[in-house]
């Protein structure tokens, strides 16, 4: 059906955009091969899960691939296995390989895949994590005047983006394979002043709650410099921004206990200079850095994707328990998504700006009054609609109607022979006498 949808509407797979999401689940699973406990951002560490891969088009986010992976399973790990599925699928498609793009996020690249890449003839453009010392320097040695005399968007100041391009290079452990690939360490100002204020924010509590260690100072826990300076240690320590502030406890000219605390200006310059700077990389060297950050900007396209199939298709929380039966609903969902996805494309491309959850919910109380007749025939009557849901009804009639279905052969026709009205699908019956 996927396939189908590709040639059906000339879906461009130059550009691939890949993300892994987690499902949770109720219940024990002691014997599936899919459901365990594992990490996964936004779900919780003490719910089984398992979780799903998603290939996406940029153009209508159209669903192109998935594939299933054990709660346990580490992003990274899916990135190769992801690697030779989508070959399979651009060869079956009559795509070159080398011509196809896949577009992730820092857990789509390390040293290793990074060659695996390569030795794919696969093109990629994914953040990376900066593990190492080496990739580290990239991106935080360079001063803030380097970076910003490269703009990377029209916008300027708080708002803009800037990038610098740089050389990574990878060579995984214990091997002496190596390669080079076209770097960009990106600025965000969005993302700078965000961490700004949130660290500011931070910065405020944490004063408030040293304040309320000053306070209590006399009381039986807290009377000898050593408790309190050992209390102000753990209140550092609960803290996010601890590692930025710095304090003291000590005794006064009168012998009483006092705590005194201040900003480590060093360390808190040294962590604003890193604000907002990540390190894209990708083995394409057509990519401009404008490209680059643009293509990175729109991998949130498979979020909506997974947003779409966990909300408003419900495919979240899981109660099914045996393996082909988790098999089977997220192959529904994920074919439910499709569809979502295909009329959403096909009414924009119709001039309708809408999302296929408004077309739902606006033809959700639309009626159709169907009559019997004696002599056996039906009258169908569409009760009265409003304006929009004219619109919406005319517009939806040209895309359905572009998008033919499938004809399957019968055994009772010649090849390219209509069905007969008797033997037609309910949908094909038009009678209104």
């Amino acid at each position: 059906m996927i396939d189908r949808a590709i040639v059906q509407l000339d879906l461009d797979l130059s550009v691939i955009f890949y993300d892994l999401t987690a499902f949770v689940v109720h219940g024990a699973y002691t014997d599936s091969q899919h459901v365990d406990f594992g990490f996964a951002h936004n779900t919780p560490m003490d719910k089984r899960k398992f979780k799903v891969g998603l290939n996406v088009t940029p153009d209508g986010r159209i669903l192109l691939q998935f594939g299933l992976w054990p709660g346990r399973t580490a992003d990274i790990a899916t990135v190769q296995k992801n690697m030779e599925r989508l070959k399979r699928l651009l060869q079956r498609q009559g795509c070159s390989v080398q011509e196809a793009l896949i577009v992730g996020d820092r857990a789509n690249l390390d040293d290793k895949l990074a060659l695996a890449y390569d030795d794919q003839h696969l093109r990629y453009l994914a953040g990376l994590r900066l593990l190492k010392k080496v990739h580290q320097a990239l991106v935080w040695e360079p001063s803030d005047a380097q970076v910003y005399a490269q703009p990377l968007t029209a916008e300027r100041g708080p708002q803009g983006y800037y990038g610098l391009l740089c050389q990574v290079l990878f060579q995984p452990k214990d091997s002496q394979c190596q390669v080079v690939h076209r770097g960009l360490v990106v600025l965000s100002g969005p993302m700078r002043t965000a961490l700004r204020q949130s660290r500011a924010t931070q910065l405020k509590a944490l004063r408030h709650s040293l304040r309320d260690v000053a306070a209590q100072i006399g009381q039986p826990r807290l009377q000898t410099v050593k408790a309190v300076q050992r209390r102000a240690n753990v209140t550092l320590k609960a803290s996010p921004v601890g590692k930025l502030m710095r304090t003291e406890a000590y005794q006064d000219e009168q012998g009483q206990v006092q705590l005194r605390w201040w900003v480590d200006r060093d360390a808190l310059h040294q962590v604003m200079q890193r604000d907002g700077r990540y390190l894209l990389v990708t083995n394409d060297s057509s990519l401009s850095p404008q490209q680059m950050l643009a293509l990175y900007h729109r991998k949130d396209d498979v979020e909506k994707c997974i947003r779409i199939a966990k909300s408003q298709l419900q495919v979240s929380p899981i109660y099914v328990h045996k393996d082909e039966r988790i098999e089977a609903v997220l192959l529904i969902n994920m074919l439910a998504l499709l569809a979502y996805s295909v009329l959403e494309r096909q009414a924009r491309q119709g001039g309708l700006q809408v999302t296929t959850r408004h077309i739902i919910d606006k033809l959700e109380s639309l009626d159709v009054v169907e009559t019997h007749c004696v002599d056996g025939s039906r009258l169908l009557r569409l009760a009265p609609v409003d304006e929009e849901q004219t619109v919406l009804l005319s517009v939806l009639a040209q895309v359905l109607s572009e998008l033919r279905l499938p004809r399957w052969p019968h055994p009772f026709l010649a090849a390219g022979e209509d069905l007969p009205l008797a033997l037609s699908p309910p949908w094909r019956d038009k009678t209104t006498v």
